[in-house]
């Protein structure tokens, strides 16, 4: 008897499922965040709901790696969205820890945060994590992140004439010199022969 309770509590270990995610790596003047993952069992597909961001693409990672066809869908209302991920061959994640996606997102909020999906939002509804078997894998994920620092607004795009090193979040406040000219109104093409700033006379 003891020897049966043994083996099926070996079993039992043998089968246990779970995952963990967590955002790292946020570069707020980027717009660029990490999703990383740890996972004993591979994974077939997945489905993370982020919120505090307006999610623009995911690339890289495992889920690169393993062949995903990696999409993003945004929430029915701004602030959210959701990165999606699974292999048309059946191709899987294998166990263990590591970059799963780079999420490219935009408009931050006051913190980032991954949640649950939300059968409202999608019409149906969706495991986080699903093994091959189209299980849910029960997962946990990790803190919010929240910038702890004042953000600095200003133009963060280095080729606009009012670039801010500092800034931290865009305020779409950008200006670019005009044709022909550098930021402090200089002519840097050929004048022709009417005078004209890049001219063809």
């Amino acid at each position: 008897m003891k020897n049966i309770l043994f083996i099926t509590m070996l079993l039992g270990v043998g089968y246990s499922q779970s995952a963990h995610l967590e955002i790292q790596n946020v570069n707020l003047t980027a717009g660029t965040l990490d999703i990383y993952m740890t996972n004993d069992v591979p994974v077939a597909a997945f489905e993370v709901k982020i919120s505090g961001i307006q999610i623009s693409d995911a690339y890289g990672g495992s889920a690169e790696s393993a062949g995903f066809w990696v999409e993003v869908a945004q929430g029915s209302q701004s602030g959210y969205g959701n990165v999606l991920g699974f292999a048309l061959d059946g191709s899987t994640i294998p166990s263990g820890a590591g970059l799963l996606t780079t999420v490219v997102y935009s408009e931050y909020e006051d913190e980032i945060c991954i949640e649950l999906c939300d059968i409202e939002d999608f019409g149906g509804g969706c495991s986080m994590l699903s093994d091959t078997n189209a299980n849910e894998i029960p997962s946990t994920w990790g803190d919010c992140y929240e910038n702890e620092d004042e953000p600095v607004l200003g133009c963060t795009e280095d080729d606009a004439c009012n670039y801010n090193a500092d800034a931290t979040v865009d305020d779409e406040s950008c200006e670019y010199a005009e044709e022909n000219y550098d930021c402090d109104g200089n002519c840097i093409a050929e004048i022709d022969c009417d005078g004209v700033c890049g001219g063809i006379s």
